[in-house]
């Protein structure tokens, strides 16, 4: 399948082309595990517009995540997208997770909580033209074993930051009440979840 990963654009007054966007790079990795045909657009950095590059590409299927600041772009970009091909749009992401009612709105399916766990099976689904209206990421991921994201599918150019990042672990145990990870929504969980030194350590040499 053709996969077509979005991170919208963030609507703040600084300049957010810091570095890539690590979500999708994950989900990336994990469809072109699965042998699908991955692109991603990050449209704070694109140059090209979201609906020529959807003519062209002819995506299977469209993934859009979301952060507060960026929503209401990620249901933007889905009307976009709609208007030029008719194909399924999944939003997730820490916004969506806390309000998935109000994101069906503007897609045909919504994940709460991590994507990875159950992205190949929402790709099933596309294929045999079974989607859900909502998926609940239940089984949080190991991360000792994790894909390192697709970096690469993303033009390190364009971004303004000279330093990089990566994600070691993931949960917490504290309910901090402007977090993500907050009773709202937990989109990481409270089990704290940590990568093998060895895992990063391999990221670290594909960053550098």
């Amino acid at each position: 399948m053709r996969v077509l990963l979005i991170n919208p654009r963030f609507q703040l007054p600084i300049d957010t082309r810091t570095t890539p966007h690590l979500g999708i790079a994950y989900l990336a990795a994990v469809s072109e595990q699965r042998g699908d045909e991955v692109r991603v657009f990050d449209m704070d950095i694109e140059e090209v517009k979201l609906t020529d590059f959807v003519r062209d590409y002819q995506p299977d299927i469209v993934g859009i995540t979301s952060n507060t600041p960026q929503v209401k772009q990620g249901w933007h970009a889905a009307r976009e997208i709609k208007s030029v091909l008719d194909v399924p749009i999944v939003q997730g992401g820490p916004h969506v997770s806390a309000l998935p009612e109000e994101a069906l709105n503007h897609s045909d399916s919504v994940v709460i909580g991590e994507a990875e766990s159950i992205w190949n099976e929402i790709l099933r689904d596309v294929e045999k033209g079974e989607l859900k209206p909502i998926y609940h990421s239940n089984n949080l991921i190991e991360m000792t074993g994790m894909s390192i994201p697709r970096r690469d599918l993303l033009d390190r150019e364009m971004y303004v930051s000279c330093f990089n990042t990566i994600q070691a672990t993931r949960g917490c145990p504290f309910n901090c009440g402007y977090c993500a990870n907050s009773s709202l929504t937990k989109v990481f969980g409270r089990k704290v979840r940590k990568r093998s030194v060895e895992n990063c350590l391999e990221e670290l040499k594909m960053v550098k």
